[in-house]
């Protein structure tokens, strides 16, 4: 198998893994149609960051290896959670960021035999590092299933770990904006976002506590 081969073969099992763990997960009709609309706008996040990737890196259009960014893949289900309220849906957007963590490991292998997202902390491989990062933190989730703000525990996780993970990656034509790289910053932008929702709807919960 080429390595562009394994890469493409890890990306198609980091969907399949999606698939098969958000209807195991999430033991209620939700819909296929649904679903697979978030799939397909997720789909469409990554090639579109791709093309970005390409015009900030110089290669050429046509390139298809690797670049694919996930947060462009993540966006749609991070503007879901965003624009929802606390509780509402709580099922099904646990069962979207424990799918999206396990999926998101085994993407993380693709890029490691694809040699992409390339650097070395302590002579590892970080993408096999945040690969491994990834599948403790799904095996936590899993474990806690039952349990809400699985979603949020995933976004300030996974960008507190990606903030620091990125002073090891060596793959600078990414870009970098004020000695940060872009994933850096769009890290610590949903980060920041994700805990001003929180605290501002904690505060509206207490708000409404206090009237009655």
């Amino acid at each position: 198998m080429h390595i562009n081969d394994s890469y493409f073969f890890f990306i198609g099992a980091s969907f399949g893994a999606f698939i098969i763990s958000f209807f195991k997960s999430y033991d209620k009709k939700i819909g296929f149609r649904l679903i697979i609309a978030f799939l397909s706008l997720s789909l469409l996040g990554a090639l579109l960051s791709k093309l970005i990737f390409n015009i900030l890196s110089g290669k050429s259009s046509y390139d298809l290896s690797g670049g694919y960014v996930f947060f462009g893949y993540f966006l749609p289900f991070f503007t879901l959670w965003l624009f929802s309220n606390p509780g509402v849906k709580s099922t099904f957007l646990n069962s979207i960021g424990i799918s999206l963590t396990i999926a998101h490991s085994i993407g993380r292998v693709g890029c490691y035999f694809n040699n992409c997202c390339e650097g070395f902390l302590l002579g590892m491989p970080v993408q096999l590092i945040e690969a491994t990062f990834l599948l403790i933190l799904y095996f936590f989730m899993f474990l806690r299933s039952d349990r809400g703000n699985l979603f949020q525990v995933y976004i300030i996780s996974y960008c507190t770990f990606r903030f620091g993970i990125e002073f090891f990656r060596t793959d600078i034509f990414r870009g970098i904006i004020f000695g940060f790289s872009t994933s850096q910053i769009i890290a610590i932008f949903l980060l920041l976002t994700t805990l001003l929702k929180q605290l501002f709807f904690e505060q509206k919960i207490l708000e409404r506590r206090a009237q009655t």
